[in-house]
């Protein structure tokens, strides 16, 4: 028993046949909407305005599109259906091929290498039969080792996959572990009290002190009244104003004339980027006697806070490095300056936990979400003494860092599992030079593995103290984000979205993962979440485009002058996490219920924000915060009248199933 080569033609009849959509041969007939990479195939009565094939019961149908992930499915039905001729449709020989072992090599990357090789000037991104036709291969040629492969393979793919949702799982719990450190951190559970230390009422009173040697003339803040109070706080400790204990002042946004080439740093609100200031990004400067003259009041030094009030997004926060020695910032931010500089690291913490924030009313004008500087002011900060400040800071810094290389490890698994996955098709049909030719080797197994190859049978995800260091996000630049966002969209999905569609994907995409350099804050608006700044974001982007499709719709592309580095960094090993992470969520565009369907991606979304906004996952509430959730759109008025509740409840099972609620 052997290998035998032979042209796919052999065992592969194109079923030949192109029909215009009003041709009466095909009507009345149904078509294929789509095959998913598991092979699946979703039938629709959607007509068509391009060409159709022709599909009859027992025919391999091909997406020539993505066949490499496996779109590939035989039809079943008894009914002749229609499929556009971004598709194929062969009949095929079942004594000389298993379809199962076709679905494998075709998802091989000995398939594409083949194409590449064998196709005269090389192949563009749809595949059609005049390619696979005449390609050359090695096949078993017994059909009973064909099964024994796909067998094999699809054995461990599952496997693949069941470690896959592991992986997924675990980075939910991270990002619960974190929000977890920071909540206990600001209650006074991280570390232990200490009686002895001087107590949060006599630091107040040294900050208070401090404020009237100042000489700094400042209205007196109401008192916090107790049914203000959210949470109990260790005796030592006290709730205060954040204006109590910080000089708390807002930015300013000077003429065209006051910036220079050279001068003093300006920041704005892009250069907030993962909870630090980076200046390098957009990098402007202020003329020095704008900044000690007109904008003296927004001077700001190393150790100073600055956080966002006008959104979305709201609340990014970092502070101000040493090797920033004087800065500018915009009227977006508010500067807080605590009277004691020892306080700033913990006061950085706390606005990170965000429920504060999240607790004040920011509609502003115009539908803009905004925090006043009086607000800012009014946030209630439980103070801890000194040193357990200290002392808390340190812990909070130890645990984040743990978590961050847990984080960026599970991703760097998630990676590794899947080149895992492709070594195990490259094996299934390794090819080696034998006597100057090319001939398929069969070792006697499908795959056999080394000393150093992973136990497919046993695998399982690590424990989280033996992860290491890896990097998650190498670009860290939005606009090539955005871009590459767009490319795994089209590649994965075939089909992109305007900004209304983009706009949910992100928030869809960062709620599983956390992936991109900068964070929006997105309001609930009639077709899901929307954020401005991203739409303004998305318009200037240089790597995007925006192009007309049918009915005069626009969608982004990537940009034509850029599509070679933008291909550059999708395949770059360094970014891989980054791809994965995106192709993760629009994998799930892709389960049967939602079926790349704009409106099940609108309600993916607004289960997701609701559940997520009133921390729950009960559908009765979540059906409540839909009827709350007011739209202006042609038919509805709600959220609630567009989607019926036992929909919203399967896409909460949904979303449920997938750990990503």
């Amino acid at each position: 028993m052997g290998w035998t080569k032979m042209k796919l033609g052999e065992v592969l009849i194109n079923r030949e046949g192109r029909y215009k959509p009003n041709d009466p041969t095909i009507a009345n007939l149904k078509r294929i909407d789509k095959i998913n990479f598991s092979g699946q195939i979703f039938i629709s009565n959607k007509g068509s305005n391009t060409d159709m094939i022709l599909v009859k019961k027992g025919d391999l149908v091909i997406s020539g599109i993505n066949v490499e992930k496996g779109a590939i499915t035989v039809y079943e039905g008894e009914e002749d259906i229609t499929a556009t001729i971004h598709y194929s449709s062969y009949i095929f020989n079942i004594d000389k091929i298993d379809i199962e072992f076709l679905k494998v090599f075709l998802r091989s990357p000995d398939f594409i290498q083949l194409l590449k090789e064998q196709v005269p000037g090389g192949i563009k991104t749809e595949i059609k039969p005049k390619h696979i036709l005449p390609l050359e291969v090695f096949f078993p040629d017994k059909i009973e080792k064909q099964k024994e492969i796909a067998k094999h393979f699809f054995e461990k793919e599952r496997k693949f996959n069941e470690l896959d949702e592991h992986l997924k799982y675990q980075l939910y719990q991270l990002k619960n572990l974190n929000q977890a450190i920071l909540q206990e951190a600001v209650q006074g559970k991280l570390v232990t009290q200490n009686p002895k230390e001087e107590s949060a009422s006599e630091l107040h009173m040294r900050i208070r002190d401090e404020k009237v040697k100042s000489g700094k003339k400042e209205k007196p803040l109401p008192p916090i009244k107790p049914e203000e109070i959210p949470f109990d706080i260790p005796g030592n400790w006290m709730w205060c104003r954040l204006g109590e204990i910080a000089y708390v002042t807002s930015g300013s946004t000077p003429s065209k004339e006051a910036f220079v080439d050279e001068g003093i740093p300006y920041l704005k609100m892009y250069n907030l980027r993962n909870q630090e200031i980076d200046f390098h990004y957009k990098t402007q400067y202020i003329k020095e006697e704008i900044h000690n003259g007109q904008l003296k009041r927004c001077r700001a030094y190393p150790g100073d806070i600055l956080m966002n009030i006008v959104g979305p997004p709201l609340g990014k926060i970092a502070i101000i490095p040493e090797s920033l020695p004087e800065c500018n910032f915009n009227q977006a931010a508010v500067l807080i300056r605590p009277m004691i500089n020892d306080c700033n690291k913990y006061i950085f913490w706390f606005l990170n936990e965000m429920s504060e924030i999240n607790a004040i009313d920011t509609k502003g004008v115009a539908g803009q979400d905004n925090i006043s500087v009086t607000q800012s002011q009014l946030i209630k900060i439980p103070l801890p003494p000194l040193s357990e400040q200290k002392r808390i800071v340190t812990e909070i810094e130890k645990q984040l860092t743990k978590t961050k290389q847990l984080k960026e490890h599970i991703i760097a698994n998630q990676q590794a599992t899947e080149q895992l996955l492709k070594a195990l098709l490259h094996q299934a049909f390794e090819v080696k030079e034998n006597k100057a030719k090319k001939v398929q080797q069969t070792r006697g197994k499908v795959a056999e593995w080394n000393s150093s190859t992973p136990n497919w049978d046993n695998l399982v995800a690590e424990p989280f103290e033996k992860y290491a260091v890896h990097p998650v996000n190498n670009i860290q630049d939005i606009d090539w984000e955005m871009a590459m966002m767009v490319a795994c969209m089209k590649n994965k999905l075939g089909v992109t979205y305007g900004d209304v569609g983009l706009q949910k994907n992100v928030y869809n995409t960062n709620n599983l993962q956390s992936i991109f350099s900068k964070q929006y804050a997105f309001a609930n608006s009639n077709f899901g979440t929307y954020c401005h700044e991203l739409k303004e974001d998305l318009k200037r982007n240089p790597y995007l485009i925006a192009q007309k499709v049918a009915n005069n719709k626009e969608v982004y592309a990537v940009n034509p002058k850029y599509s070679k580095q933008v291909l550059d960094k999708l395949s770059a090993t360094e970014n891989q996490e980054f791809v994965q992470a995106i192709n993760r969520m629009l994998s799930i565009y892709e389960h049967s219920f939602i079926n790349k369907e704009t409106d099940k991606i609108e309600l993916y979304n607004t289960v997701l924000k609701v559940a997520l906004d009133k921390n729950t996952r009960d559908i009765d509430s979540i059906y409540q915060g839909m009827e709350d959730w007011k739209i202006n759109q042609t038919k509805y008025k709600t959220k609630a009248e567009k989607f019926s509740k036992l929909d919203a409840e399967r896409m909460l099972k949904l979303l449920m199933g997938k750990k990503i609620l």
